[in-house]
């Protein structure tokens, strides 16, 4: 009888060894408003964290505005860039701004106010990349 009962015990123990990566714990809690309420924790292999951040990524055009003279295009374009920078900035204050680059200027004529109007301006390609949250707090 002594030795049926230690064979129960130690196959009892060793079955909850071989358990321990499928373990399931439940408690009851009191809330604040005197409901109960239930923890659940489990253990499981290989589980993976989900990120509370994403990476994006994206481009966008910049031009300054079309102006006489060169030295005022550029000038004109780099207060657009200023101004983009600035922008995306506070347009992302729960993320976090990883890279913002205006990218080289390239100068071209205007002719939108018709050929020969005189007008330049400087175009480039912006690019950005942003840290967003997809997690609530």
């Amino acid at each position: 009888m002594k030795n049926l009962s230690l064979i129960a015990f130690f196959s009892v123990v060793s079955l909850s060894v071989f358990a321990e990566d499928t373990t399931k714990i439940t408690q009851k809690i009191s809330n604040e408003d005197g409901k109960d309420s239930s923890v659940l924790i489990q253990t499981t292999k290989g589980a993976k964290v989900s990120p509370d951040y994403e990476i994006t990524s994206g481009e966008e055009d910049l031009a300054g505005d079309p102006t006489a003279g060169r030295a005022e295009a550029y000038k004109a374009w780099k207060e657009t860039c200023a101004e983009w920078k600035k922008e995306l900035k506070e347009n992302n204050k729960d993320g976090q701004v990883l890279l913002s680059s205006c990218g080289t200027p390239k100068f071209t004529k205007d002719d939108s106010a018709g050929v020969g109007s005189g007008l330049y301006v400087y175009r480039s390609q912006g690019k950005y990349k942003l840290r967003v949250r997809i997690k609530d707090r």
